[in-house]
């Protein structure tokens, strides 16, 4: 139901539900803009191997199906270790929609979380 915007900030987005539902606004004729913030890079070779691999095939498939280019991924990024090329983690966990939903939680969007996480 998203009009004018929808903010995520997460330390992943791997959850097809998700991604089919922001695919969804962003091919509406009058959708929202929506703006997601994201670590760069999933830590240690695990995560990048699973997560990370996940998280790249998501994002792919948000800029695919973005027709009216209102997609827009942020990455923190810590200017003074510019020259270590570090990128930040974005642990928090939230998400604005207009001016009427706000939810502040701890669970991830990803499958596990989605479908074990009490929130």
């Amino acid at each position: 139901s998203a009009e004018k915007y929808i903010i995520i900030e997460n330390q992943y987005l791997t959850a097809r539900s998700i991604v089919d539902m922001l695919i969804e606004a962003a091919n509406k004729a009058q959708g929202p803009e929506i703006i997601i913030i994201l670590p760069e890079m999933a830590g240690g070779w695990l995560e990048k191997r699973t997560m990370g691999a996940l998280q790249t095939m998501a994002l792919q498939l948000l800029t695919q199906n973005d027709p009216h280019g209102r997609i827009t991924v942020l990455y923190p990024y810590d200017s003074k270790r510019q020259l270590l090329r570090k990128s930040l983690t974005v642990h928090s966990k939230l998400i604005l929609v207009d001016q009427t939903f706000l939810s502040i939680g701890s669970a991830n969007l990803n499958n596990r979380s989605m479908g074990f996480d009490t929130e």
